[in-house]
């Protein structure tokens, strides 16, 4: 139920930023740049938000697989081999919503 949250909070965040720097933007535009390169002036900033859910999300993946670690089956609790493909996973539709 939280993962929802966090993404539509981290969408809002980059619209606030996007919405500060509009002028620029538009100057930007009106001055012949390619939509591509202006795009490329908010991506690191959504990475960077990406990137500190993905730190957050791990630490807390370990915490409460240590908690719950009898219960797990035919696995460990940090067993990188599930959670590395679904942190990418994240990573990935977390990128590609718009």
């Amino acid at each position: 139920m939280g993962c929802p949250g966090d993404f539509r909070n981290s969408c809002g965040l980059i619209a606030y930023v996007v919405g500060l720097s509009r002028r620029e933007i538009a100057i930007r535009l009106a001055l012949g740049a390619d939509r591509g390169g202006v795009a490329w002036l908010i991506v690191p900033n959504g990475m960077i938000l990406v990137a500190v859910g993905v730190a957050a999300g791990a630490a807390g993946v370990f915490a409460a697989a240590r908690a719950v670690q009898d219960q797990l089956f035919q696995t460990g609790g940090a067993d990188q081999a599930i959670y590395l493909p679904v942190a990418a996973l994240l990573v990935v539709v977390a990128c590609s919503r718009p």
